[in-house]
């Protein structure tokens, strides 16, 4: 398998007083995935650690884009956001964990991390307070 890894910042105008967005990536081919991929016989587990600070709003979310052989997204999964009021406006990461059963015609996964800022800028900085630890899109058997 063959896996490509970028990153790239995301954002309206000046970062600095603006809504700013991290989006980092990785692409699955799932060639040698096919034919289980055509008989639906592999399952998925998407799951991370997702947070933020305090009672900061600044989140992370994990979206995961199926697409066909012409990259067409034929379906999607996404954990998260973690909201301040999930975490009790405490600074933590909460496990959030989706499975399902990869869909016939799958040829990529894209698996994105995408941090959000929301919080106010003149309050608590710049900074992007988004968290995630231990991401992991994993594909199996169905029922193992």
């Amino acid at each position: 398998m063959t896996n490509s890894i970028f990153s790239r910042v995301l954002g309206r105008g000046d970062l600095k007083t603006d809504k700013g967005c991290l989006l980092t990536g990785s692409r699955l081919w799932t060639i040698s995935y096919s034919k289980g991929i055509e008989q639906q016989s592999l399952s998925y587990t998407l799951a991370a650690f997702l947070g933020g600070v305090a009672e900061q709003e600044d989140d992370a979310k994990v979206v995961v884009l199926f697409m066909n052989n012409d990259y067409q997204t034929i379906d999607t999964e996404q954990i998260g956001p973690v909201s301040a009021i999930d975490r009790h406006n405490q600074t933590s990461l909460l496990n959030r964990t989706k499975t399902g059963v990869i869909k016939s015609l799958t040829r990529y996964i894209n698996v994105y991390l995408i941090l959000t800022r929301k919080s106010d800028v003149k309050k608590y900085g710049t900074n992007n307070d988004g968290n995630a630890d231990n991401i992991v899109f994993m594909i199996t058997q169905k029922g193992e």
